[in-house]
């Protein structure tokens, strides 16, 4: 028999924390071992403010995921947002060094690390260089130039930052469950692994992230990230709005958004009305004026998203659309409020694998795939991401001046 190899990816979000592992057979494709979701407490927007909380509430999802694996989870690829998050772009260039001036792989490498040396924040961490386009003396625009003949190499980059005190925080978490992290990935560059094919890459489209604390959306173009920005407002901010809007409790808000939770106030009548006897509460309200809260929000959270947008002159220019994830992409009706609001094709992001099928019909698990599936491209580059090697090493000594 051949040997299994389990790769998992830890998606720790504001509301829900979940685990995908995948098993690796030599010859075969990657299935699904184990699937496992778990509530979140001690993380806000993104970033965790209760570490204790956090850490058990992690341990917990973890000992579930690896039950149903039947194995031991020792390493885990983890994801990482919140608003924290800042993208540089900066450019670097160096002599080729062949007499023949065939652009070699170490040619690569000097001008991606010339492209890393920039000044940052002594409060922020580089996460990812990611390579955008090649120039070889006058040639633009070059996706690869391993092999090719030329003088001077530059290269565009856009470097995804991490806020330092954010990295340790989540990083020692994780570590304190007796986990290993593999790596830490910026949330949008897992989805789109997950959930963008590489035409849609090359096309022109948005993976938008609309999870509980944080909106987060990455925009793909000419199989390139040209933009990625993460937005300190999510679904979690709905059961507010409905909670203060109705005078009610968050507990039954929540309940009231998931059941009868609608995006498009304009197609409910007046005459459709929500009885909180059902909720073991008294009191009716019309099933129009709790969707008219919610598509309050989520119109002033897409208008947001058309801001940034126009920043980079992209706003109703994404020919492949906008594929939906997160939780929020379960909302009723949130395709067609996406549409109206952004005047783009919208769609429910959606994969398939083989193995437990029954938990993995749901987008909410997008996340944690996206992070498998960075895991096993891990060395092939699979995003065109360049790993930052030396943030692990520096984690890892800070982290063991806790360890007795």
């Amino acid at each position: 028999m051949s040997r299994s190899r389990f790769i998992t990816g830890l998606d720790v979000g504001t509301t829900n924390i979940r685990i995908i592992v995948l098993e690796l057979k030599k010859n075969s494709k990657p299935r699904v071992a184990a699937a496992a979701s778990y509530p979140s407490f001690g993380l806000r927007r993104g970033v965790v403010i209760n570490m204790t909380e956090a850490r058990e509430n992690i341990s917990c999802c973890l000992k579930k995921a690896g039950e149903i694996s039947q194995s031991s989870l020792k390493k885990v690829y983890v994801n990482i947002g919140g608003n924290h998050i800042s993208i540089i772009g900066n450019k670097g260039g160096v002599a080729v060094s062949r007499a023949n001036g065939e652009v070699s792989e170490g040619d690569i490498e000097r001008v991606i690390n010339e492209a890393k040396a920039i000044s940052i924040s002594p409060n922020k961490e580089p996460l990812h260089t990611i390579p955008q386009k090649y120039k070889l003396d006058d040639q633009e625009g070059i996706k690869d130039p391993l092999g090719m003949h030329g003088v001077k190499l530059e290269v565009d980059t856009l470097i995804i930052c991490g806020g330092t005190p954010h990295i340790k925080n989540l990083t020692k978490t994780v570590f304190e469950t007796g986990i290993e992290i593999q790596d830490l990935v910026f949330s949008p560059l897992a989805i789109s692994s997950a959930l963008l094919s590489c035409r849609q890459k090359e096309l022109g489209t948005m993976i938008l992230d609309l999870g509980g604390g944080t909106t987060s959306f990455a925009v793909w173009e000419e199989g390139d990230l040209i933009h990625a920005v993460v937005l300190p407002i999510g679904a979690s901010h709905i059961t507010n709005d409905i909670a203060i809007g109705l005078r009610i409790s968050l507990d039954l808000a929540e309940q009231i958004k998931i059941k009868y939770g609608y995006c498009l106030p304009r197609e409910m009548t007046r005459k459709e009305i929500i009885d909180l006897s059902e909720f073991g509460e008294e009191g009716k309200f019309l099933k129009r004026e709790v969707s008219e809260i919610i598509e309050a929000r989520w119109s002033e959270i897409f208008d947001l998203v058309n801001k940034e947008l126009r920043k980079i002159g992209r706003e109703k220019l994404l020919p492949a659309g906008v594929i939906l994830a997160g939780g929020g992409a379960k909302s009723q009706g949130i395709v067609e409020l996406a549409k109206r609001e952004l005047k783009l094709p919208c769609f429910i992001g959606s994969f398939q694998l083989e193995g437990i099928s029954s938990q993995l019909d749901n987008i909410l698990f997008a996340n944690a795939l996206g992070l498998a599936f960075y895991g096993i491209r891990e060395g092939i580059d699979g995003f065109g991401v360049s790993r930052e090697q030396n943030l692990f090493s520096k984690v890892k000594r800070w982290f063991k001046t806790f360890l007795p």
